[in-house]
Protein backbone atom coordinates (compact mmCIF):
# COMPACT_ATOMS: atom_id res chain seq x y z
CA UNK A 1 0.00 0.00 0.00
CA UNK A 2 1.39 3.44 -1.61
CA UNK A 3 1.58 5.87 2.09
CA UNK A 4 2.50 9.13 0.39
CA UNK A 5 2.98 10.71 4.14
CA UNK A 6 5.98 8.45 5.03
CA UNK A 7 9.13 9.26 3.34
CA UNK A 8 11.38 13.04 4.49
CA UNK A 9 9.96 16.22 2.84
CA UNK A 10 14.09 16.40 2.02
CA UNK A 11 13.88 13.65 -0.49
CA UNK A 12 13.67 14.42 -4.06
CA UNK A 13 10.23 14.01 -6.02
CA UNK A 14 11.86 11.06 -8.12
CA UNK A 15 14.05 9.36 -4.69
CA UNK A 16 15.06 5.60 -4.65
CA UNK A 17 12.85 3.35 -3.42
CA UNK A 18 13.72 2.44 -0.37
CA UNK A 19 12.32 -1.71 -1.07
CA UNK A 20 10.62 -3.46 -3.79
CA UNK A 21 6.67 -2.36 -2.19
CA UNK A 22 7.65 0.93 -3.02
CA UNK A 23 9.80 0.75 -6.54
CA UNK A 24 8.11 1.94 -9.52
CA UNK A 25 10.07 0.14 -12.41
CA UNK A 26 11.10 2.28 -15.62
CA UNK A 27 12.59 -0.22 -17.13
CA UNK A 28 11.30 -0.60 -20.69
CA UNK A 29 13.73 -3.86 -21.35
CA UNK A 30 13.64 -5.02 -25.11
CA UNK A 31 10.59 -3.85 -26.20
CA UNK A 32 10.36 -0.26 -25.14
CA UNK A 33 6.53 0.81 -27.18
CA UNK A 34 5.19 -2.73 -25.78
CA UNK A 35 6.44 -1.43 -22.01
CA UNK A 36 4.32 2.10 -22.77
CA UNK A 37 1.93 0.41 -24.17
CA UNK A 38 0.97 -2.49 -21.82
CA UNK A 39 1.43 0.55 -18.75
CA UNK A 40 -1.41 2.05 -20.70
CA UNK A 41 -3.68 -0.88 -21.30
CA UNK A 42 -3.44 -1.55 -17.56
CA UNK A 43 -4.07 1.93 -16.43
CA UNK A 44 -7.26 1.98 -18.30
CA UNK A 45 -8.35 -1.44 -17.04
CA UNK A 46 -7.34 -0.16 -13.33
CA UNK A 47 -9.60 3.05 -14.27
CA UNK A 48 -12.74 0.81 -15.65
CA UNK A 49 -13.11 -1.12 -12.75
CA UNK A 50 -13.00 1.64 -10.03
CA UNK A 51 -15.52 3.15 -12.81
CA UNK A 52 -17.78 0.38 -12.22
CA UNK A 53 -18.46 1.14 -8.69
CA UNK A 54 -20.66 3.66 -8.02
CA UNK A 55 -18.92 6.73 -6.26
CA UNK A 56 -18.46 10.40 -6.49
CA UNK A 57 -16.01 11.92 -9.44
CA UNK A 58 -16.83 9.56 -12.12
CA UNK A 59 -17.26 12.19 -14.72
CA UNK A 60 -14.17 13.72 -13.54
CA UNK A 61 -12.24 10.44 -14.19
CA UNK A 62 -13.77 9.81 -17.65
CA UNK A 63 -10.99 12.23 -18.87
CA UNK A 64 -8.09 10.24 -18.00
CA UNK A 65 -9.79 6.89 -18.89
CA UNK A 66 -10.38 7.74 -22.32
CA UNK A 67 -7.09 9.47 -22.68
CA UNK A 68 -5.09 6.59 -21.36
CA UNK A 69 -7.13 4.53 -24.07
CA UNK A 70 -6.18 6.61 -26.75
CA UNK A 71 -2.67 6.82 -25.79
CA UNK A 72 -2.84 2.91 -25.72
CA UNK A 73 -4.18 2.25 -29.37
CA UNK A 74 -1.69 4.78 -30.41
CA UNK A 75 1.36 2.92 -28.53
CA UNK A 76 0.76 -0.11 -29.67
CA UNK A 77 0.14 0.42 -33.26
CA UNK A 78 4.02 2.56 -33.20
CA UNK A 79 4.43 -0.87 -31.60
CA UNK A 80 3.52 -2.98 -34.65
CA UNK A 81 5.39 -0.42 -36.79
CA UNK A 82 8.85 -0.62 -35.11
CA UNK A 83 8.44 -4.48 -34.55
CA UNK A 84 7.74 -4.94 -38.11
CA UNK A 85 10.30 -2.69 -39.53
CA UNK A 86 13.11 -4.84 -37.77
CA UNK A 87 11.52 -7.63 -39.19
CA UNK A 88 11.74 -6.83 -42.70
CA UNK A 89 15.10 -5.74 -42.00
CA UNK A 90 13.46 -1.82 -42.77
CA UNK A 91 14.90 1.45 -41.42
CA UNK A 92 14.24 2.70 -37.93
CA UNK A 93 10.65 4.50 -37.71
CA UNK A 94 10.22 7.71 -36.05
CA UNK A 95 6.26 7.74 -35.83
CA UNK A 96 5.92 10.64 -34.86
CA UNK A 97 1.79 11.41 -36.23
CA UNK A 98 -0.94 10.88 -33.46
CA UNK A 99 -3.29 9.87 -36.33
CA UNK A 100 -4.45 6.78 -35.50
CA UNK A 101 -5.83 6.01 -38.56
CA UNK A 102 -2.85 6.88 -40.61
CA UNK A 103 -0.92 4.62 -38.23
CA UNK A 104 -3.19 1.56 -38.28
CA UNK A 105 -2.64 2.07 -42.48
CA UNK A 106 0.76 1.22 -41.64
CA UNK A 107 0.52 -0.97 -39.07
CA UNK A 108 -1.91 -3.26 -41.29
CA UNK A 109 0.51 -3.23 -44.60
CA UNK A 110 2.83 -5.14 -41.53
CA UNK A 111 0.29 -6.93 -40.41
CA UNK A 112 -0.99 -8.19 -43.79
CA UNK A 113 2.48 -8.65 -44.89
CA UNK A 114 3.95 -11.07 -42.03
CA UNK A 115 1.05 -13.41 -41.37
CA UNK A 116 -1.56 -13.14 -43.87
CA UNK A 117 -3.90 -15.41 -42.97
CA UNK A 118 -4.39 -15.08 -39.05
CA UNK A 119 -5.75 -11.47 -38.28
CA UNK A 120 -8.48 -10.71 -41.16
CA UNK A 121 -10.97 -11.30 -38.27
CA UNK A 122 -9.18 -8.38 -36.20
CA UNK A 123 -9.39 -5.40 -38.77
CA UNK A 124 -13.03 -4.79 -38.60
CA UNK A 125 -13.74 -4.09 -34.74
CA UNK A 126 -9.68 -2.37 -34.78
CA UNK A 127 -10.72 0.06 -37.44
CA UNK A 128 -14.34 0.83 -36.16
CA UNK A 129 -12.31 1.76 -32.72
CA UNK A 130 -10.17 3.62 -33.72
CA UNK A 131 -12.35 5.41 -36.45
CA UNK A 132 -14.66 6.58 -33.54
CA UNK A 133 -11.55 7.33 -31.28
CA UNK A 134 -10.36 9.69 -34.89
CA UNK A 135 -13.40 11.46 -34.77
CA UNK A 136 -13.47 12.75 -31.23
CA UNK A 137 -10.06 12.97 -30.49
CA UNK A 138 -7.79 12.92 -33.72
CA UNK A 139 -5.10 14.80 -32.48
CA UNK A 140 -4.75 13.13 -28.88
CA UNK A 141 -5.69 16.52 -27.22
CA UNK A 142 -9.47 16.26 -26.42
CA UNK A 143 -9.65 14.28 -23.13
CA UNK A 144 -6.17 16.54 -22.02
CA UNK A 145 -7.05 19.70 -22.45
CA UNK A 146 -10.68 21.13 -22.44
CA UNK A 147 -9.89 23.53 -25.09
CA UNK A 148 -7.93 23.09 -27.96
CA UNK A 149 -5.25 25.76 -29.49
CA UNK A 150 -7.70 27.64 -31.38
CA UNK A 151 -9.35 28.23 -28.02
CA UNK A 152 -12.57 26.42 -29.42
CA UNK A 153 -14.39 23.24 -26.35
CA UNK A 154 -12.04 20.56 -27.13
CA UNK A 155 -15.67 17.67 -27.03
CA UNK A 156 -18.45 20.00 -28.53
CA UNK A 157 -20.51 17.55 -29.29
CA UNK A 158 -20.06 14.56 -26.59
CA UNK A 159 -21.30 14.98 -23.51
CA UNK A 160 -22.28 11.21 -21.98
CA UNK A 161 -21.40 7.80 -23.60
CA UNK A 162 -21.98 4.15 -22.10
CA UNK A 163 -18.83 3.08 -20.25
CA UNK A 164 -20.12 -0.71 -20.56
CA UNK A 165 -20.24 -0.13 -24.38
CA UNK A 166 -17.04 1.77 -24.84
CA UNK A 167 -15.34 -0.55 -22.53
CA UNK A 168 -16.44 -3.32 -24.42
CA UNK A 169 -15.91 -2.19 -28.24
CA UNK A 170 -11.98 -0.66 -26.44
CA UNK A 171 -10.99 -3.89 -25.24
CA UNK A 172 -12.14 -6.24 -28.52
CA UNK A 173 -9.67 -3.65 -30.51
CA UNK A 174 -7.00 -4.01 -27.86
CA UNK A 175 -6.78 -7.82 -27.44
CA UNK A 176 -6.64 -8.10 -31.31
CA UNK A 177 -3.83 -5.15 -31.41
CA UNK A 178 -2.02 -7.22 -28.94
CA UNK A 179 -2.16 -10.53 -30.61
CA UNK A 180 -0.55 -8.66 -33.86
CA UNK A 181 2.39 -7.07 -31.56
CA UNK A 182 3.00 -10.60 -30.10
CA UNK A 183 3.30 -12.08 -33.41
CA UNK A 184 6.26 -9.57 -34.06
CA UNK A 185 7.84 -9.76 -30.84
CA UNK A 186 8.59 -13.41 -31.33
CA UNK A 187 9.02 -13.01 -34.79
CA UNK A 188 11.86 -10.63 -33.90
CA UNK A 189 12.70 -12.09 -30.92
CA UNK A 190 13.66 -15.21 -33.01
CA UNK A 191 15.57 -13.42 -34.97
CA UNK A 192 17.62 -11.13 -32.37
CA UNK A 193 18.21 -15.12 -30.82
CA UNK A 194 19.45 -16.64 -34.25
CA UNK A 195 21.53 -13.52 -34.42
CA UNK A 196 23.07 -13.67 -31.73
CA UNK A 197 23.48 -17.54 -31.51
CA UNK A 198 25.63 -16.76 -34.73
CA UNK A 199 28.22 -15.06 -33.45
Amino acid sequence: MISPGSRSEHLPLFAAPRDHYTAAGLRSQAYPWHAYALGYRLAAETLFKHLGEPHQGREFLSYPLVFACRHYLELRLKDIITCASELFSLPKPTPVTHGLTDLWRQARVFAEQGSPGDFPEFYGPIEQCLAQFQKEDAGSYSFRYPYDTSGHPSLPNLRDFDLDQFASKFLVAADNLDAIADYFHEATQAIRQALADAR
